[in-house]
């Protein structure tokens, strides 16, 4: 997908003065949220730089492979909509079962 924005971007947005704001927002030990980190650029260096980040302070990565991965989603309206808003369950072993919460 960043693909997409960045081609949409150097090729039909040129003339546009874009300023690109990432923040990077993690938790706390209290389990509280906290700002990481915020990058403020006119390129695709912001970008990279906040998604840096954000893979050290928002993902867990597993040496072995899980046989169960839990997904939790808050808000969904239709199976569509859901399915889209699941990852790729990367980690997950062969055969894994993915167990998706949601309400209703």
């Amino acid at each position: 997908m960043r693909n997409v924005l960045n081609y949409a971007s150097d090729h039909f947005l040129q003339h546009l003065p874009i300023v690109y704001v990432q923040t990077v927002v993690g938790r706390r030990v209290d389990g509280g949220l906290a700002v990481r980190g915020l990058y403020i650029g006119d390129d695709v260096e912001c970008f990279d730089r906040a998604a840096e980040l954000s893979l050290k302070v928002n993902f867990e990565i597993l040496d072995t492979r899980s046989k169960a991965v839990v997904y939790l989603i808050q808000r969904v309206h239709s199976t569509w909509l859901g399915n889209k808003r699941l990852p790729h369950p990367h980690g997950a072993g062969d055969n894994a079962e993915l167990v998706i919460l949601a309400p209703a």
